[in-house]
């Protein structure tokens, strides 16, 4: 771990159960010691190597400001605009 970072290793059977889902898979980490979640996309997971996660402590916290990246994400796998999921009052 470093101030910017660290990294997360995936375990085997659940990149497995994650790869084989239709649906976009999304990792959330709570490190206790500071109550801190980080998030990643699983989207791209595609081989053994891919198990190992680089996260960023900055880009890759789950506050608010998640918010946009989470919903551009989720859009990016369903193959959506963003506008086709916000509802009409958060456009």
């Amino acid at each position: 771990e470093t101030d910017a970072g660290f990294t997360y290793r995936v375990r085997a059977s659940d990149f497995e159960y994650w790869r084989g889902s239709n649906l976009p898979v999304i990792l959330v980490l709570y490190r206790q010691s500071d109550d801190t979640f980080f998030w990643k996309s699983l989207e791209n997971l595609v081989g053994e190597a891919e198990r190992t996660l680089q996260i960023d402590k900055e880009r890759d916290v789950l506050d608010g400001r998640a918010k946009d990246r989470l919903l551009l994400d989720l859009a990016r796998n369903l193959g959506i605009g963003v506008d086709d999921i916000l509802p009409d009052n958060l456009n």
